[in-house]
């Protein structure tokens, strides 16, 4: 899976699911998730302020301008 082809929007909503958010299974394991805490923390906080900004429609992998 290509999460940068992904919208911001939908990116929230794949890292919320590495922890088990949202009430679902994790997809890390307990040791990934303590490895990974602060950067899946770091991520949602771009993720969410890109989203709260009005861009959650935009992909990661988008080109910058010319």
């Amino acid at each position: 899976m290509d999460v940068t082809a992904m919208s911001v929007s939908q990116s929230v909503e794949w890292v919320a699911n590495l922890a088990g958010g949202n009430g679902r299974k994790p997809i890390l394991s307990e040791r990934e998730q303590m490895i990974a805490h602060q950067i899946i923390k770091e991520i949602q906080a771009r993720l969410g302020f890109l989203e709260n900004v009005g861009l959650g429609y935009l992909t990661i992998d988008r080109p910058p301008p010319p």
